[in-house]
């Protein structure tokens, strides 16, 4: 097996006494297409500088084509496109294509660099006549004019429109075919999906998860159901059972909090589906008294992944779905809420019985 193309170990970074970055961990082979998704402010910018040699570590190890980041000997295998970058706004578009080819021993041909910027009807205008996109497109192509081996690419369709973006991702597969290896940080969940073979999430300074972009959909397909009352724990879990769920019987425990108390939690998972109550013996009569012995529920994460849930709200639709229910299914909630809240809300009991909608919230909202 080669050697990794990158190696971090226990990577720690500061800024005086503020910790930017914490014990971070990551082995990148050679051919790989690496995504470090992120919120603004986890740390990306300063990962990727850090990984440059632009930035010294606190503490930890840091090897870059087995060498140290700011290693001379890499410089000619380096493409590197910062989201920083700015460039002198009088010069002309192919002048920096002709001035950036002139630092390579191996550079690409000056035609390849100008269909790589997409920018041929535009070579003789200056940088600072060109769209947001454009001129992420030319730094791109100043990225990878002398044919690196490692590129580097910190928010490459930054400020493009969805075509752009898709001509960029198009340029990145090629470059991946090429066997080129590459790290991109990136808030486009779905930028990382289509590009990644493996996704890095970065929150807060600290990796959180790592994975393909598989292993992590289906990590995020979790979560957690946690609530206490008096109805005995295994009845809860019959309830609570559901073809379009699986319960994993490893992750359900049991507590017997109090004498009139107990506490289950159970996880499931799924794919954006809602989690029902559902059960053959169902009846009227103990599903009230679920209720009435439902004191309290808290949607708990077992996922770090998941940021959020959608919405966590009542559905009783499968116990109520059998034809002689049609009727009492529209009637149901109406009455439920008039009962419960005239009879039950003078006493001790709360009456909720929740139910949760499960959400891909890294892969398929905003950054973490």
């Amino acid at each position: 097996m080669s050697n990794p193309i990158i190696q971090v170990q226990d990577l720690c970074f500061s800024r005086g006494n503020k910790p930017i970055l914490s014990y971070l961990n990551l082995s990148v082979s050679r051919g790989e297409c690496i995504a470090i998704l992120g919120p603004n402010g986890a740390g990306k910018s300063t990962f990727i500088d850090l990984l440059l040699g632009r930035l010294a570590p606190s503490s930890g190890n840091i090897q870059v084509l087995g060498a140290a980041p700011s290693h001379r000997k890499n410089k000619d295998k380096l493409g590197v496109m910062l989201q920083t970058a700015t460039l002198p706004g009088n010069t002309l578009v192919k002048e920096f294509i002709q001035l950036f080819r002139s630092y390579y021993q191996n550079p690409i041909s000056h035609a390849q660099a100008l269909q790589y910027s997409g920018l041929q009807e535009a070579q003789h205008q200056r940088f600072s006549e060109l769209s947001g996109g454009q001129k992420q497109r030319l730094l791109f192509t100043l990225a990878v004019l002398g044919n690196p081996e490692l590129i580097f690419l910190d928010e490459p369709s930054l400020a493009m429109d969805a075509l752009m973006r898709r001509e960029m991702w198009s340029l990145i597969h090629a470059l991946k075919q090429a066997g080129k290896t590459i790290i991109l940080t990136t808030h486009y969940l779905e930028e990382a999906d289509a590009l990644a073979d493996k996704l890095v999430i970065l929150k807060q300074g600290q990796f959180i998860a790592t994975g393909s972009p598989q292993e992590l959909k289906h990590q995020n397909h979790s979560v957690a159901v946690q609530f206490t009352t008096t109805t005995p724990a295994n009845i809860v879990a019959s309830i609570l059972d559901n073809v379009d769920f699986n319960i994993h019987e490893h992750q359900v425990q049991f507590q017997h909090e109090s004498p009139e108390a107990h506490s289950e939690k159970a996880v499931f998972s799924g794919y954006r589906h809602p989690v029902i109550a559902s059960h053959p013996k169902i009846t009227r009569r103990n599903l009230f008294a679920i209720n009435r012995g439902a004191r309290s529920m808290n949607i708990t994460q077992f996922n770090t992944l998941m940021p959020f849930w959608l919405e966590a709200k009542f559905d009783f639709l499968s116990v109520l779905r059998a034809p002689g229910f049609v009727l009492p299914s529209l009637l149901f909630p109406c009455v439920f809420y008039i009962f419960f809240g005239i009879i039950f809300n003078h006493g001790s009991a709360s009456s909720y019985l929740m139910v949760n909608y499960c959400v891909f919230g890294i892969m398929e909202s905003c950054a973490i």
